[in-house]
């Protein structure tokens, strides 16, 4: 390869009307598109070039036309390349002969050489045309090493390339598409012409399970049209066959061990990461894909592919999370349940209990919606930053926030009103409240404390509050009102707010710390930041020991710990709420 530097232009895909999210490539990667359109491959070659030459970039073609009838078919779609190929910016190679033997005789480097040969500078923007025969399609495994090839060249030359593969090599194609670091598709569907994409790394992050309509304008170019009605991801649910509700696709640990256990006489396929996972499941809408969690997983990784896999393959589907050598505290159970799994398996069940509970998924379908907006869904578990004691501005600030950022995946939540015993000093209670999650906060004023749980099931509020007061919660209060209503909860929030005593409570912070400090109280034994995770009976209804409370009027102490316009802000805040707000309970 010749010395020339680096170009630092970005590279495009081209089409007018997509996000940049998805127009602007990665340097030194490798994208692929499937086309299922005569008129729409010939323009994604055309404005592919065209982006990218007007974007300052070098660009080759690869394709079996002849350079004239290449040009000829470009200008009568009003675009001239003529100059482009004269000042050599942009090179056009004819593959002649049997591509797919020479390759498969010589390699992906003797093939590659051959722009070094013509010196083809660094940097430079390739698109591959009829990019099946590019690759040893009948062996999966050499298939999946020369994509890996193109894909270790590109990045060490710093090109970026794009792959079109026809429609009716799909299939052939499959095995070798989770090397890519992005898949597009352009198919004719029953509402027209669309655009999807599978998964799309860009400069922005990963995105997957997006879909655009198209249209052709007058020249027979394709754009991203926005007046057509909105494309749908259900669309593209490919029907299974009628055996497919026996297939399994399994991701994660212990492989040999699950399988040998459930006695399922399905076909097994194990998948070697996420993108593999994906592909593989691809034409099984009615199979049962099984993911293995165990401690180095990622969270937000494994509800990403749990989301995509429910919104692309729809609600026949099972999805199956397992637990590994670790639990799942409730909260992500919950997410990962909201997003589209079926079951969760924990790692307590025993072996023999897992075909029954494998016989329990013959012939489910998911019920629930599910959020298109994956990282709004997700955002919807984020507990505030703090927790433990706060004063009672933040402590309403805060609880709100998590009140209405857990709304969109109806996150359980639980809010404790209780009252002090008379010339009880606040202080003294509260420095016997141990809390160790984020997003569990405490508050007090003269009267009254306050605790809020968050992502915390009703049936648990009794074991939670047990285990932050040690057990001695009838003791530290006269009286306990559990609020898990969220129509109640906020208007119980909403009542603190607009008494305007909150910005007077007085703030015990200083005096929490000075009686920690002087005679320092243990964790309880066995603390565990999951402490909503054992289900237990909930605190019992209000009897002659616990008697239900009011919200109470704060009353006014002689300092000031919040300035007047965060209280106005909030104020304005509630103010502003929509009147309409649905509440799920």
């Amino acid at each position: 390869m010749n010395n020339n530097s680096l170009m630092l232009t970005l590279k495009y895909l081209g089409i007018p009307g997509v996000p940049p999210s998805i127009n602007v490539l990665l340097k030194g990667s490798i994208y692929a598109a499937i086309v299922d359109s005569v008129p729409a491959h010939l323009s994604i070659i055309i404005q592919a070039l065209k982006a990218n030459l007007a974007g300052g970039n070098t660009c080759v073609l690869v394709t079996k036309m002849t350079p004239g009838v290449f040009l000829s078919r470009a200008k009568a779609s009003g675009v001239d390349f003529n100059d482009d190929i004269t000042q050599s910016r942009l090179y056009l190679f004819a593959q002649e002969g049997d591509y797919t033997t020479n390759i498969f005789r010589h390699g992906i480097r003797r093939f590659l050489q051959e722009f070094d040969y013509f010196r083809v500078p660094l940097g430079s923007f390739f698109l591959f045309d009829d990019a099946g025969d590019l690759f040893t399609m009948s062996d999966q495994h050499m298939a999946q090493t020369q994509a890996m090839d193109y894909r270790d060249w590109m990045k060490s030359t710093g090109n970026t390339s794009l792959f079109l593969f026809p429609f009716k090599g799909e299939k052939r194609s499959q095995s070798i598409l989770s090397c890519f670091n992005g898949v597009a598709r352009i198919n004719q569907s029953k509402v027209g012409l669309e655009l999807l994409i599978d998964f799309w790394y860009s400069q922005e992050g990963a995105i997957a399970a997006k879909a655009f309509p198209v249209s052709l304008d007058t020249s027979g170019l394709i754009r991203i049209d926005h007046s057509l009605p909105e494309a749908s991801i259900e669309a593209y649910q490919t029907e299974s066959n009628a055996d497919d509700h026996n297939a399994v696709f399994y991701f994660g640990p212990d492989f040999e061990a699950f399988s040998s256990a459930i006695h399922h006489t399905g076909e097994w396929k194990q998948a070697q990461s996420f993108i593999d996972l994906v592909h593989l499941s691809r034409d099984a809408a009615r199979a049962t894909v099984v993911i293995s969690l165990d401690n180095t997983t990622e969270l937000k990784q494994i509800a990403k592919i749990v989301h995509y896999l429910r919104l692309n393959r729809g609600n026949r589907l099972r999805i199956v999370i397992r637990e590994s050598g670790f639990s799942l505290r409730y909260l992500n159970e919950l997410l990962l349940l909201r997003f589209g799994a079926n079951l969760i398996i924990h790692q307590q069940v025993a072996k023999q209990q897992l075909p029954l509970l494998w016989e329990m998924l013959a012939g489910q379908t998911y019920a629930r919606k599910i959020k298109q907006n994956f990282d709004l869904a997700y955002s919807s578990i984020l507990s505030s930053d703090h927790k433990g004691y706060v004063d009672l501005v933040t402590f309403c600030s805060e609880s709100l926030d998590m009140f209405e950022r857990g709304d969109v995946l109806d996150i359980p939540l639980a809010l404790i009103v209780a009252s002090y015993h008379e010339h009880t000093s606040p202080p003294e209670v509260l420095n016997q409240i141990h809390i160790v999650r984020n997003g569990d906060l405490l508050s007090s004023n003269e009267t009254h404390c306050y605790i809020f749980m968050h992502a915390c099931a009703e049936e648990n509020v009794g074991t939670a509050l047990s285990r932050i007061t040690n057990g001695l919660q009838q003791s530290l209060f006269l009286a306990i009102r559990v609020i898990t209503k969220k129509e109640t909860i906020r208007e119980t929030l909403q009542s603190l707010v607009q008494s305007g005593n909150i910005a007077l409570a007085p703030d015990f912070s200083e005096a929490i710390a000075a009686a920690t400090a002087a005679a320092p109280i243990p964790e309880p034994p066995g603390s565990d930041p999951i402490l909503d995770a054992i289900a237990q009976p909930s605190i019992p209804p209000a009897d002659t020991a616990t008697r239900v409370i009011q919200p109470p009027a704060c009353e006014i102490a002689p300092e000031t710990r919040k300035e007047p316009n965060e209280i106005a802000r909030l104020m304005s805040r509630l103010a502003s709420a929509p009147p309409s707000l649905t509440l799920k309970t």
